[in-house]
C-alpha cells in the first residue's frame, strides 16, 4: 500500500482509497 504512496506523490494526484488509509496531505479533488 506505501508504494501507491510513493506513486501518488510523483504524479501528484491521490487515489480514491489511499487518502483514506494514508494521509500525507490533503488531496486536491
Amino acid at each position: 500500500m506505501y508504494k501507491y504512496t510513493c506513486t501518488k506523490e510523483i504524479v501528484g494526484y491521490s487515489v480514491p482509497f489511499q487518502p483514506l488509509i494514508f494521509s500525507p496531505h490533503p488531496s486536491p479533488a
